[in-house]
């Protein structure tokens, strides 16, 4: 049964990616702009959720942490695109958000499976070490970008 709850939790946190490739373009003369939104709302709710939980051990309080931080981050990028520095969209928002959510969520249920505070320590600092994983393709473009300008 906790391989099953794996599964699924791998599938929720896939969905919002294949959601987002197979919707209608956001930003045509930007292809992966929304996998990119999805895949930093996931990155940054990994890292901020796991280095919480790995100093915290609690675990619900952990995930909230992820996804606030994942929608603030989304938030404050718009913000700054409305500043001159992109083109500002709520559809960003939406799908920073929806990656942060499936990051939390994940990050809850697989913290759910430990039971000890080692245990939670663990799985906060393997998620941590998931996020930036999940960031390099986001901080890439984002090199890309800068140094095109």
């Amino acid at each position: 049964m906790p391989h099953t709850r794996a599964y699924i939790l791998i599938l929720l946190l896939l969905l919002p990616t294949v959601h987002a490739r197979a919707s209608s373009d956001l930003h045509a003369e930007r292809p992966g702009n929304r996998e990119l939104h999805v895949a930093a709302g996931i990155s940054i709710a990994l890292v901020a959720g796991g280095v919480h939980m790995a100093l915290h051990e609690n675990q619900t309080t952990a995930a909230l942490t992820g996804a606030a931080a994942a929608m603030t981050a989304g938030v404050v990028k718009e913000v700054a695109d409305a500043f001159g520095f992109g083109v500002p969209s709520i559809a960003d928002v939406l799908l920073t958000a929806a990656g942060g959510l499936a990051g939390a969520y994940a990050l809850y249920g697989i913290s759910r499976q430990s039971t000890s505070v080692s245990a939670h320590r663990t799985v906060g600092i393997g998620s941590a070490l998931s996020g930036l994983t999940f960031s390099v393709p986001v901080v890439r473009e984002l090199i890309h970008r800068i140094t095109r300008n």
